[in-house]
C-alpha cells in the first residue's frame, strides 16, 4: 500500500507495527470513529497476489467474526485497500480489524528450563478448551493451536488469536488441491502430518502439546526439521510428562497422554471432556480419561481378551520410550495403559495340545512361594505394634497478615513458618500473599510452611518514550505497571500527540502504579522568515520545523538570482506537515543594449547605469573622433546582452599625433560658417557662440 495512506476506509489510523507474521503483520491503530484502539492485521504486499493466501486471509475473517467468546480475540471488522505494485498493477490488499489485547503470548512464559506451576498451567488450559469448544460447537477447527497464538493478557486473562487456517467442520479439507500440511510441526497432530482431514480433535491434540510444554518446559517432540518432528507425531511414543517434573501425578500424565493418543478415536471426544478430566486431577478426584471409558479405571478383575497379534502391524518402540511405558504402567495398576489409546501390547500365550497334559514348571513354584512370604509380610505389617500416627492440624488462613501476626499464628498451631519476601501490586507491603501448603490442608504438626509475604511493587524500568503516539506510550507503560499523565503540549515539527519529553527521564526506576508525565506535540509550530535565504538554506529551515516545501520563481532584476523573494504563509504558526510556497528570484531575459557611440563620456556613463548596466570607461587616440567623445562599445550598442553586465566604453583621447605650433599664425582665409540651427545641448536655441 501507499505508505502516505494511514487511514484505512477513511476510519482507521494506523500506527506502529506490532508484529509481522508469514502472512500478515500487525498495526496499531485508532478507530477514529468510535475512539477505541485496535489492531489491523493486514496481508502482506508480495502474497496479495496469491489467490490461495488471499482465500486464507479472508477464511480467517469469516471464522473468528462469528465467534464471540471472552477467551477468543475478538474481530470488529474487515476490508480491503486497493494499492499498485512498482508495475503499475493494481493490487487488493485485505485487512482485519480486531481486538487489541494488552499482554504477551504464551510463548514467552514458558521457560525451557523449569515448568510452569501445575495449577498456573491448568487454569490457562482450562480457558483454552474453553475457546475451542465453543469454536468447535460453531463448527470452526482452528488447525494452528500453539503458544504464539495464545495471549495472556496483563490481568492474567487467555485469549486465543490467529483462524488464518481455520476450517468449517463441514468443510475440513486442505485448502489446496494438494492437500498441503498446513500448521506448526512441534504442535501437528497426526492426521494433520499425514495431510489427512482434521476435526475438533485435532485442535484437541495441540492443546495436549502446549499443556505438556507448559508443564515441562518443552513439547513432546523435537527435532532437527520440520519433517522428522512431523515423523515423530506419526510414529513415535511421547515420554510422560512427569519425568520432565515430578510435581505432575500419574493421573495427570494420564489426562495428558489420553490428549496425545496417535488414534483420534482414543483421544478425548470433546475439549469439555479433556477439561473435565484436568478439574477433576486438579481437585484431587480420579479422571474419566474420555467419554465411555470402556474399562473402568481400579477395577483390578477386570478382564481383558487378547486377540491374535497381527505381526504384519506390530511396531517396536525405542527402548526410552518402551521403559516410560513401563513405569507409566506400573505407576497405574489395574488401569488399562495401552500406547497412546492403541490396544496395549501383550505377550502371546500358545495354547497347549489336547493330548498333552501340559507340565507345571519350576518358576510356578517359585512365585507362588514368594506371594506366600508377601502375605506373611502383609500380616506382621498390620498385626505388629507401633505408634500411633504423629497428630495432623490444618493450616490457618494467614493471608494478608503481617509477617509477625502469621508467625504467631502458625507457630501457635505447632508449624514452623518459612518467610520468602516477594513483589506485589495487590497486597500491602509486609503482609502475607500465599502460603503452602494453603489455608485449610491437614498437615503433621511441626511441618514447615512456606510463606509468600509482600515486598510492595516491584522496582520497574522507565522506557524510553520519546517519539511515540500517546497511545504507544501509554501502552509501552502498562507493560511495567506505570501510568501516564500529560502535563503540557508544546510546538514542535513532530506530528499532533508525539513524546516530546518525559519526566522522570527514561532508564530510571519506578514502583508499579507511578505516574510518568510527559510533554507532547500539539501539531502546529512557528513557520520560519526565509527572506535573503538561497534554495537549499529554505528548504533546511523548513525541514527542521516540520513543514513541507514548494518552490517558484519569479524574475526580480533588483535581486539575486536564486534566493528567497516572497513566501506564504509569511509567517505565525502553521499546521506542522503543511506547505509553504517560496518564491525565488529569477534573472530576467537579454535585453537590448543602448548605442552610445558618440556621446561624451558623462552622457554614455549616465545611459548605461540608467539602464542597469557597469560602465568601465577606457581611452584612446582617435584622429576622426573628438576628444571626450564615445568611439565604440564592447557590446556593440543595439545587441542583446544579460541584464546588469558591464559594459565596456572607448572614449576617443583625442589625435594621436597633435600638429606642432607656429610662432605666427596664419591667418585665416575662411571665416566659420554662421551656425544656422541649435546644438543639441542648447535646448534654448542659442548661437554657436554661446557653444563654445
Amino acid at each position: 500500500m501507499n505508505e502516505e495512506k494511514l487511514v484505512l476506509a477513511g476510519r482507521y489510523a494506523v500506527g506502529k507495527a506490532l508484529g509481522h507474521g508469514g502472512m500478515a503483520d500487525v498495526y496499531l491503530a485508532e478507530d477514529r470513529r468510535l475512539h477505541r484502539t485496535v489492531a489491523v492485521k493486514i496481508l502482506r504486499t508480495e502474497l496479495a497476489r496469491d489467490t490461495n493466501f488471499q482465500e486464507r486471509f479472508r477464511r480467517e475473517a469469516q471464522s473468528a467474526a462469528g465467534l464471540n467468546h471472552p477467551s477468543i480475540v475478538a474481530v470488529y471488522d474487515t476490508g480491503e485497500e486497493t494499492s499498485r505494485d512498482f508495475t503499475g498493477n493494481e493490487l487488493t490488499i485485505p485487512y482485519i480489524v480486531m481486538e487489541y489485547v494488552h499482554g504477551r503470548t504464551l510463548r514467552e512464559f514458558i521457560d525451557p528450563e523449569a515448568g510452569m506451576p501445575v495449577q498456573r498451567a491448568s487454569q490457562i488450559m482450562a480457558a483454552l478448551l474453553s475457546a475451542l469448544e465453543y469454536s468447535h460447537q460453531a463448527g470452526i477447527v482452528h488447525r494452528d493451536i500453539k503458544p504464539g497464538n495464545i495471549m495472556i493478557t496483563d490481568d492474567g486473562d487467555v485469549k486465543v488469536m490467529d483462524f488464518g487456517i481455520a476450517r468449517a467442520l463441514s468443510d475440513a479439507t486442505g485448502m489446496t488441491q494438494t492437500q498441503a500440511v498446513m500448521g506448526t510441526a512441534q504442535y501437528l497432530s497426526p492426521e494433520q502430518a499425514r495431510g489427512q482431514l482434521v476435526d475438533a480433535r485435532s485442535d484437541i491434540y495441540s492443546a495436549a502439546c502446549v499443556y505438556y510444554e507448559m508443564l515441562t518446559g518443552r513439547p513432546p517432540f523435537t527435532g532437527d526439521s520440520p519433517v522428522s518432528i512431523a515423523y515423530q507425531h506419526v510414529r513415535e511414543t511421547p515420554v510422560a510428562p512427569s519425568t520432565f517434573n515430578a510435581r505432575i501425578n500419574e493421573d495427570l500424565d494420564a489426562v495428558i497422554l489420553t490428549g496425545l493418543a496417535k488414534d483420534r478415536e482414543a483421544r478425548y471426544a470433546s475439549a469439555a471432556a479433556f477439561a473435565r478430566d484436568i478439574a477433576a486431577v486438579m481437585s484431587g478426584r480420579s479422571p474419566e480419561l474420555g467419554e465411555g471409558d470402556p474399562q473402568p479405571r481400579d477395577d483390578a478383575e477386570a478382564t481383558t481378551v487378547l486377540g491374535a497379534v497381527d505381526a504384519d502391524r506390530t511396531e517396536f518402540l525405542p527402548a526410552t520410550a518402551a521403559a516410560a511405558g513401563a513405569a507409566s504402567a506400573g505407576r497405574h495398576a489395574a488401569r488399562p495403559t495401552g500406547t497412546l489409546g492403541t490396544a496395549p501390547a501383550a505377550p502371546v500365550v500358545p495354547a497347549p495340545a489336547e493330548e498333552e497334559e501340559p507340565k507345571k514348571p519350576v518358576w510356578l513354584y517359585i512365585l507362588l512361594g514368594i506371594a506366600a512370604l508377601a502375605v506373611l509380610g502383609a500380616a506382621l505389617f498390620f498385626l505388629w505394634p507401633r505408634d500411633s500416627a504423629p497428630a495432623t492440624v490444618a493450616v490457618p488462613d494467614v493471608v494478608n497478615m503481617t509477617q509477625e501476626q502469621a508467625r504467631t499464628t502458625l507457630e501457635g498451631e505447632g508449624l514452623t513458618p518459612q518467610f520468602t519476601p516477594a513483589p506485589s501490586t495487590d497486597v500491602e507491603a509486609d503482609h502475607v500473599i500465599s502460603t503452602d501448603p494453603g489455608a485449610g490442608s491437614q498437615v503433621a504438626q511441626g511441618s514447615t510452611v512456606a510463606v509468600s509475604v509482600s515486598s510492595g511493587p516491584a522496582d520497574s524500568q522507565i522506557p524510553d518514550l520519546t517519539g511515540m503516539q500517546r497511545s504507544a506510550a501509554e501502552a509501552a507503560l502498562a507493560e511495567h505497571g506505570l501510568t501516564l499523565a500529560v502535563g503540557e503540549t508544546v510546538d514542535s515539527k513532530e506530528a499532533a500527540g508525539t513524546v516530546i519529553s518525559q519526566n522522570p527521564a527514561p532508564g530510571g526506576t519506578g514502583k508499579a502504579g507511578d505516574t510518568i508525565t510527559v510533554t507532547l506535540a500539539s501539531g502546529s509550530n512557528e513557520i520560519p522568515d526565509l527572506s535573503g535565504l538561497s534554495r537549499e538554506e529554505a528548504q533546511k529551515a523548513l525541514d527542521d520545523a516540520g513543514f513541507k516545501a514548494t518552490f517558484r520563481e519569479q524574475e526580480d532584476p533588483a535581486a539575486t538570482a536564486g534566493t528567497v523573494i516572497g513566501q506564504d504563509p509569511a509567517g505565525g504558526s502553521g499546521k506542522v506537515g503543511g506547505s509553504v510556497t517560496v518564491t525565488l528570484a529569477k534573472s530576467p531575459g537579454q535585453v537590448a543594449l543602448d548605442n552610445v557611440v558618440g556621446m561624451t563620456e558623462a552622457e554614455a556613463n549616465a545611459t548605461l547605469t540608467g539602464a542597469g548596466f557597469g560602465a568601465n570607461p577606457t581611452r584612446e587616440a582617435s584622429d576622426t573622433v573628438a576628444a571626450g567623445r564615445v568611439i565604440r562599445t564592447d557590446p556593440e550598442g543595439g545587441s542583446l546582452v544579460d541584464p546588469k553586465i558591464t559594459v565596456t566604453i572607448v572614449v576617443s583621447s583625442g589625435p594621436a599625433t597633435p600638429t606642432p605650433a607656429s610662432t605666427t599664425p596664419a591667418p585665416s582665409t575662411t571665416a566659420p560658417a554662421p551656425t544656422t540651427t541649435p546644438a543639441p545641448s542648447d535646448p534654448a536655441g542659442g548661437d554657436g557662440d554661446d557653444q563654445g
